[in-house]
């Protein structure tokens, strides 16, 4: 879960971002693991764990920064990656049935298979529930390791990389709002449903600009806070609901969008993203959290799952005839590009904490998708370094 944030686009106004978004949130990330267990004195998770409680109408919400950032920060994030996924189905990469079908269905497959492997390594006891945590890539990451080990990485290959990501990004989206919401209340997740699409109404009817319209996003926040269903996901619904035609009167929403998002970015990338792995990273590293079951799992899952459900499923779809084999690229691109698919970061660790109790378990997936990462992220550069040299593409000395 893979990010959009407008760097999806992998054109060089965007690379800046990509690259230092990228660079930041993996400091931010190191850093607070190593202040974490180097100097606990400074007692790092008390900052973010410092608040108050309240009492909204008998549901008590607890407010502190960690609270702040995971479920409130978070949802301009997730927003960012609706309007990207908007923008892709409508005028992007998944416009075509054609083209998109054979990317789409090797996102499913690196979702499905990571999950089998944490299911056959660390599929029982209360790990059990962090089954999705590898089923993730981050795209941002994915992206700027891309172009620093493969900057002579054929087109076709990027396109595919992209369309992957955006079906990634749907997809964890949607494990994250099914299978790690407990107790939905219809009434009031319906409610915030509403809210979206009178957010689409009145975008589409030129009744106000895109940032007024946005201010629904406060009451269906709350509304799917409510109906136990996580919050940040109203974010990406939002998004994924953005009117992107000429509605009534002339209105270019799709116009609007694209400068709100460009002015988001900078903000998510730079400011939220680093926070939020910061925040997931303060975790005490022990020698029985780094080799347990469910870090095992989530490493294994991305460094090996995600190249094996992506490649794999790609070979499957194509001899049998069910897809095409993407326009100009080759089996030797594609294969790298699977690899650069175990760059997980953002939405793992994100399902680490919604779906795993705070403690051994949580630090032990965190672990897991920092392990699993870099060496998707070093295999991938060794990949393209001795093996797409020989086609003569230019490679990262």
């Amino acid at each position: 879960m893979r990010m959009a944030l407008g760097a999806l686009r992998l054109n060089r106004t965007a690379g800046w971002l990509v690259a230092d978004s990228s660079r930041l949130m993996i400091a931010a990330g190191i850093l607070a693991l190593v202040i974490a267990n180097a100097i606990p004195g400074l007692r790092l998770q008390s900052l973010w764990t410092a608040g108050f409680t309240l009492d909204l109408d008998g549901a008590h919400a607890r407010v502190d920064l960690s609270n702040v950032i995971v479920n409130g920060l978070m949802t301009v994030f997730f927003l960012c990656v609706g309007i990207e996924i908007r923008r892709e189905i409508a005028v992007g990469a998944l416009r075509s049935v054609r083209t998109a079908i054979a990317p789409v269905l090797c996102a499913l497959g690196g979702m499905l298979v990571p999950m089998g492997l944490y299911v056959l390594l660390a599929g029982h006891g209360r790990s059990s529930s962090g089954w999705a945590v590898p089923c993730a890539t981050d795209i941002a990451l994915a992206v700027g390791v891309a172009g620093i080990v493969a900057p002579g990485l054929s087109a076709g290959a990027r396109a595919f990389l992209l369309t992957l990501a955006v079906a990634d990004d749907l997809g964890g989206i949607a494990v994250i709002g099914i299978w790690y919401s407990h107790g939905i209340s219809l009434l009031p997740a319906a409610a915030s449903l509403a809210c979206a699409v009178l957010f689409a109404g009145t975008l589409y009817l030129g009744m106000w600009p895109l940032p007024f319209g946005l201010i629904l996003l406060v009451p269906a926040w709350l509304l799917m806070w409510r109906g136990h269903v996580e919050p940040p996901i109203v974010g990406a619904l939002f998004g994924i609901v953005t009117p992107v035609a000429v509605g009534r009167h002339g209105t270019n929403v799709r116009v609007q969008a694209e400068r709100f998002l460009a002015r988001l970015s900078p903000i998510v990338g730079l400011v939220i993203l680093p926070a939020f792995a910061a925040i997931s990273a303060t975790v005490p590293i022990s020698l029985g959290a780094a080799v347990s079951t469910t870090a095992i799992g989530v490493a294994v899952g991305l460094f090996l799952g995600k190249p094996l459900g992506i490649f794999g499923t790609l070979k499957l779809i194509t001899r049998t005839g069910l897809a095409r084999h993407p326009d100009a690229t080759t089996d030797r691109d594609l294969l790298g590009v699977s690899m650069l698919g175990g760059v997980g970061f953002t939405v793992s660790l994100f399902i680490a904490r919604v779906g795993l109790p705070s403690g051994g378990l949580r630090a032990g997936a965190t672990l897991g998708v920092f392990a699993g990462s870099l060496v998707a992220g070093l295999g991938s550069a060794l990949y393209f370094r001795v093996a797409v040299r020989r086609d003569g593409l230019p490679v990262a000395t």
